[in-house]
């Protein structure tokens, strides 16, 4: 465990909105979270309602665990040009060759 977020409201109702609020402003760099499942649980009618019992995760299976669609090819490539043009200017960096005129490793030009 990494964390523990606890809240507290007069109401089952207003805490749980200070909850759902509370874990959209929550952020953990670096390691996979739970803030999405709980996100989704505090939102399930039989959760904000308390008609809670151990079998409350599966009979919300689909509410809880949605189905994830697979990122559009687009959005790959828009990645890997992103990660080409990087390596493009950290090579030209490295080489001397930066289009930064201010830059001390650019040659020296005529008149500039």
């Amino acid at each position: 465990m990494i964390a523990k977020l606890i809240v507290w409201d007069e109401t089952r109702e207003l805490a749980l909105a200070r909850m759902q609020k509370a874990l959209a402003d929550y952020r953990v760099v670096g390691v996979t979270t739970n803030i999405g499942f709980l996100s989704r649980l505090i939102a399930c009618p039989a959760f904000a309602g308390a008609d809670l019992d151990t079998g409350l995760i599966e009979r919300q299976r689909d509410v809880l665990f949605p189905e994830t669609k697979a990122p559009a090819t687009e959005s790959f490539l828009v990645a890997t040009l992103a990660e080409l043009v990087g390596e493009r200017d950290r090579a030209a960096e490295a080489s001397g060759l930066s289009e930064d005129r201010l830059s001390p490793g650019r040659p020296a030009t005529a008149g500039g």
